[in-house]
């Protein structure tokens, strides 16, 4: 076998052994989906609509929003591939989807992060909307049970779940069409 002969198998064998990318793997989110071009309000009422599927937002909820945006890869822990923009934060709170923002600090394996808020709640974290075939959207969701800053006598058990989305377009409002409960 020629040297050159060798060093090709040798460079193919080593492309085909190499791990896939983090953020295109079966377990990406979004995986192979394209962004979704959406404007701010359509993009906040995808948002909305997984949340009101999500929890029973009323009055009686504190639902806070981390702009940091969920990574496409589920095994990038915290890192944040950017920030929600300002005009799709200002829509979810103005549906009262959201009553505010929290980039939740502290919290370990025995208690909930801190936000600055009235009461507990949960803090949630999104992705990008991904374009799905016809009129269809994808996004994923996770939710952060979370400790009143001024409470400092009440300890909550951490709790942290993820959902994936897929919601259609009926006029000029989204529904869900799925939900899954993803696990780590």
């Amino acid at each position: 076998m020629t040297p050159l002969r060798s060093l090709t198998l040798l460079l193919l064998a080593l492309a085909a052994c190499s791990p896939e990318r983090e953020d295109e793997g079966p377990n990406a989110r979004g995986a192979g989906l394209p962004p979704a071009a959406l404007p701010a309000a359509d993009r906040a009422g995808a948002y909305a609509a997984a949340l009101r599927q999500a929890f029973d937002v009323g009055p009686g909820l504190v639902l806070l929003l981390d702009t940091a945006l969920l990574p496409k890869s589920r095994s990038a822990g915290a890192r944040s591939p950017g920030a929600l923009p300002g005009d799709v934060i200002r829509a979810l709170r103005a549906t009262g989807t959201v009553q505010g923002t929290c980039a939740p600090a502290g919290g370990d394996e025995k208690s909930a992060p801190v936000c600055t808020a009235a009461s507990a709640g949960y803090v949630v974290r999104v992705t990008g909307v991904f374009r799905m075939p016809g009129d269809s959207v994808q996004l994923y969701i996770t939710a952060e049970k979370f400790r009143a800053a001024r409470d400092s006598a009440t300890v909550l058990q951490p709790m942290l779940l993820e959902q994936r989305y897929a919601l259609v377009r009926r006029g000029a409002r989204w529904t869900v069409a799925k939900k899954e409960r993803l696990t780590s």
